[in-house]
């Protein structure tokens, strides 16, 4: 509450004279009315009271008695015993601990007279406080006579008209003749509205009527005015011309100095993707299913082929799927696919060891540590399992066997994850019909020129055949050509290849020579390393190499001498570049798939990244004018996803121990990029792995390929310490046991596959 001052003591005749109908109702409502609705709190109250009864002023059990004895009256009316109790009890201790409130000693009957005034039989005020030491003033206040002095509770603070309504309720208190100007300057308060011309209980007063809502701050009282707009001295026609007028004449908010007008700009009408292929077709099907309102058109021709290498996904695939709301069983079907719980690594760390990185989790929880460092500990103490011995993907492949491990979330199995290997031509034929389906329109024809405007911004493409394809925005789906973020836009292109030196690939589709393995095989070889990717019906087989230290033919020797079954295509070979552009997106056009950047597909990433440039764009979705902080955040977080990504791949190399070829020696001595020689040394110190911002490699995958690398950290952490190894051991043994049983009872993979999502042969086959 604003501060009282002492000072003029005909302030509070100069209010009187001001507002002569006010005193009279506020001494009977307005009091109680406050005093129910700010209640002091509870040690507050208590030391008041103590204060009370050290000064002599009063009995400190005797303000609770009429409370009570208040209550047991009430008790006959609407109002249950506790609740009456708790309201009226409220109001009286309030008023006491307030010392110039007023106290009832009665409060029964309530009636309201013809004005519309509350009286209340039998209240009996409290005489008026000498000083200011006995009235419940706070104490930081009371510093020396003429101090200045407030109320307890801090809503009356923030309220002018609460602080004027307890000033009159405080007339025969000294505080009401020293009240702040702002209080002075409040009007005359509105009459209440009359609930009945009889009897009230005082419970309902005590729950209703003293609810005095307080106008919003900045905002006075109108004079002479009650709730229903009626005047006090005119009559309810006059009022509502009154209000009418001033809503016909009412003037806007004042505009601020420094308040600038600010026009939308015009958002995207249209996108046009130059293009097709897996890229191109994600990219539409995701637009046509996320903004249905905008215009899409896929330029894209017969006449260039397109590569379809990238058969084998990772998790986040699926995200893509489940967002555009197709039938995962459904895809399965359509594209041959199969699924796949991780990556087989053959002869990477020496020839003759495999590792395995798994999807998913591994091990069970292991209290305030990582699983991961609880078996290192004990494997220090004589553990004989391996990592992956705890990784429910990993053992599942190991086995052959398969099921949805959302499918048994609390077996030992719910801890992993999969993905799915596709056969990329046929995604493409899929998602094609889904975004045509939607609206998306397929331009068949070959871009010969681009049109830019002024500011570098593309305006139009001209097709051979003379037609034009204007649009808002246009996406970069041409592959390593860049025909408009590279020609156009004159992007450079960011090499790698001093760091990932294979830069060709030869592929071949072999029939299935046994039934499907559910994970991708990867073989090191002389020269770089080859691929084993399983479908339904065939296998895709690559051979991925350094031409600077393998030609063509020989890899091409090579592939076709480790290949199983009987090959169903003519070797293909695919010339790659591996690296990023400068900026994956500048003004109106953005790069997605080949067109931005390529990394070797060791890890199953190609088709990641285009789903991932996609989900990018719609997080900083622009409008026609393209905001350049929109861009620059864009840019920055899809070459941090590619360089965590080539961090990875360069890992599966640089700490290989094999030096039986040139290839394999120039891996072994190659300098390293910062993040990656930071990584290392955090994981050999201790095996920790520095966290990265919505990264898409965990620290399974970090620790997955440091234990096959054999990369062994001098230390676990040292929360690993308050394990106890005597039961930890058998506990350990316990878990991988469970897990081996639970994987030993579900389906193989080829019999999941038949029963759930089986895919009739493709035409043409020779299976």
């Amino acid at each position: 509450m604003a501060a009282l001052r002492r000072g003029d003591r005909g302030a509070d005749r100069e209010r009187a004279r001001r507002s002569p109908a006010l005193y009279p109702r506020a001494r009977q409502i307005g009091g109680l009315a406050v005093a129910h609705s700010f209640e002091a709190p509870r040690r507050q109250r208590h030391r008041l009271f103590a204060q009370a009864d050290e000064r002599g002023r009063g009995d400190g059990d005797l303000a609770f008695r009429p409370a009570r004895q208040a209550a047991d009256r009430t008790a006959r009316h609407s109002l249950p015993l506790r609740a009456a109790h708790a309201r009226l009890g409220g109001q009286l201790r309030c008023a006491r601990a307030g010392g110039g409130l007023p106290r009832t000693a009665r409060i029964d009957q309530h009636r309201a007279d013809r004005d519309g005034h509350r009286t209340a039989e039998g209240a009996v005020p409290r005489p008026p406080a000498q000083s200011g030491a006995g009235r419940g003033i706070q104490r930081r206040h009371r510093a020396r006579d003429g101090a200045r002095a407030g109320l307890h509770h801090p809503p009356l603070q923030a309220h002018p008209a609460r602080r004027h309504r307890v000033l009159a309720s405080l007339r025969g208190d000294a505080r009401a003749r020293h009240a702040a100007p702002q209080d002075r300057a409040v009007g005359r308060a509105r009459r209440v509205h009359p609930l009945s011309l009889g009897d009230v209980p005082s419970g309902k007063l005590a729950g209703d009527v003293h609810r005095l809502r307080p106008h919003p701050r900045g905002r006075q009282p109108r004079v002479g005015r009650d709730r229903q707009g009626q005047g006090l001295g005119g009559d309810e026609a006059d009022a509502r011309k009154r209000r009418q007028h001033r809503r016909r004449h009412a003037q806007p908010p004042p505009v601020p100095r420094n308040a600038r007008s600010v026009t939308a700009p015009e958002p995207l009408r249209s996108i046009c993707i130059v293009g097709g292929g897996t890229a191109g077709w994600v990219a539409a099907a995701m637009l046509a299913h996320l903004c249905p309102d905008l215009g899409v058109e896929l330029v894209e021709s017969d006449d260039i082929g397109t590569i379809g290498v990238g058969e084998s996904t990772i998790p986040p695939f699926l995200e893509l799927i489940a967002k555009l709301g197709i039938s995962e069983s459904d895809f399965i079907r359509e594209t041959q696919a199969s699924y796949k719980l991780g990556i087989e690594f053959r002869d990477w760390r020496v020839k003759g060891e495999t590792y395995f990185h798994p999807f998913g989790t591994i091990g069970p929880q292991a209290g305030l540590t990582e699983f991961y460092h609880l078996w290192l500990r004990a494997k220090g103490h004589g553990l004989a399992r391996g990592l992956q011995d705890f990784a429910p993907a990993a053992v599942m492949a190991r086995e052959g066997r398969f099921t949805l491990p959302f499918a048994a979330p609390r077996s030992p199995i719910g801890g992993a994850a999969y993905a799915l290997h596709v056969d990329a031509k046929l995604v493409a034929r899929y998602l094609r019909r889904f975004a045509e389906a939607r609206g998306v329109t397929r331009t068949e024809g070959i871009v010969t020129d681009v049109e830019a405007r002024p500011d570098g911004f593309v305006r139009t493409l001209r097709l051979q055949d003379g037609r034009e394809v204007s649009a808002d925005f246009f996406i970069d789906c041409t592959g390593f050509r860049g025909l408009l973020i590279g020609k156009t836009q004159g992007v450079a292109w960011r090499d790698w290849s001093r760091w990932l030196l294979c830069d060709r690939a030869i592929v071949v589709q072999t029939a299935n020579a046994g039934p499907p393995q559910p994970f991708t095989q990867v073989s090191a070889q002389d020269a770089g390393w080859r691929w084993r990717i399983p479908l339904q019906h065939r296998t895709g087989n690559g051979h991925v190499f350094s031409t600077a230290h393998m030609s063509d033919d020989e890899a091409t020797a090579t592939l076709l001498a480790k290949v199983e079954g009987e090959t169903v295509t003519d070797p293909m070979t695919v010339p790659f570049r591996t690296g990023v552009r400068e900026a994956i997106w500048r003004r109106n056009v953005l790069s997605i798939g080949l067109a931005a950047g390529f990394i070797e597909p060791l890890e199953s990433t190609a088709i990641h990244l285009i789903y991932r440039g996609m989900d990018m764009f719609f997080r900083y979705m622009p409008a026609q004018d393209c905001d350049g902080h929109l861009i620059d955040e864009y840019n920055r977080r899809m070459t941090a996803d590619y360089e965590e990504i080539r961090d990875f791949i360069i890992l599966h190399y640089c700490v290989s121990e094999r030096d039986d070829t040139a290839f394999w020696r120039a891996c072994r001595t190659m300098e390293l990029p910062a993040d990656l020689v930071r990584r290392i040394a955090l994981f050999r110190a201790a095996g920790a792995i520095p966290e990265t911002l919505d990264g898409l490699f965990r620290n399974v995958s970090w620790q997955s390929v440091f234990d096959g690398m054999g990369v062994i950290p001098r230390t676990h952490h040292p929360l690993a310490d308050r394990v106890d190894m005597a039961t930890a051991l058998p506990d350990l043994d316990r878990a991988a046991d469970s897990l081996a049983r639970a994987v030993a009872g579900l389906p193989t993979h080829a019999r999941f596959l038949a029963d759930h999502c089986a895919a009739p042969p493709p035409e043409g086959s020779r299976a």
